[in-house]
């Protein structure tokens, strides 16, 4: 990908580090991407293994939905975010709502 001269790159990392949620997204904003890919290298002593690629596009479907709900579920996880997301959760009918509507405000920049 970074070969094509017509498509610009942007890592959120390199490094074995961990952005939190909040700095990634406001990365993406910040950079006006019109695609945000989620590569991750599965490498912790689990059933995981290898690469996953998840991408959110525009289209609006019940694998989406799934997608975001468990990219968000990482919320939980980050200390730095849980005062600012305390009232996300991934399971409720409100929490998803909320972010479809926040996933097309974006989507109609």
């Amino acid at each position: 990908l970074e070969k094509n001269k017509d498509l610009r790159i942007i890592y959120t990392r390199k490094e074995d580090t961990y952005p939190n949620l909040t700095s990634r997204t406001n990365l993406a904003n910040r950079s006006k991407a019109d695609l945000f890919i989620s590569i991750h290298c599965n490498a912790a002593k689990s059933s995981a293994y290898g690469t996953e690629t998840f991408v959110q596009g525009p289209d609006q479907n019940a694998a989406n939905l799934e997608v975001a709900k468990s990219e968000n579920d990482v919320i939980f996880l980050d200390e730095e975010d849980k005062q600012t997301f305390a009232s996300y959760d991934p399971k409720s009918p409100e929490s998803l709502i909320a972010l479809k509507l926040q996933q097309q405000k974006y989507l109609e920049r």
